[in-house]
């Protein structure tokens, strides 16, 4: 082999080895953020859903308080509340669940 065959395959093989490693690293990198992203994502959510439970506990639940007397609204149970609003988010979005 002569002297230009061999660097040529000296640097493509090098050329190969930097990519791999570049694509891994941008690989895991990406997967990283992906994952950030989407427990970020489903903590919202939770902490949407529990501030929604506890001002259904706060002001709902004494309004509802006389028909309580009467029959059981299921609007006066704070897990009601957030449930349904999720029931609503999943007409549009069929991957969140609660």
């Amino acid at each position: 082999m002569s002297l230009l065959v061999r660097i040529n395959v000296a640097l493509g093989m090098v050329f190969l080895c930097a990519a791999l490693i570049a694509g891994y690293l941008c690989w895991t990198i990406l997967e990283a953020n992906a994952r950030r992203e989407v427990l970020a994502e489903a903590g919202l959510m939770m902490d949407s859903a529990v501030a929604i439970r506890s001002y259904t506990a706060a002001e709902i639940l004494p309004l509802l308080e006389p028909q309580m007397r009467e029959s059981f609204p299921p609007q006066s149970v704070p897990f009601y509340a957030a449930t349904q609003n999720f029931l609503k988010l999943r007409e549009r979005h069929p991957d969140y669940t609660y």
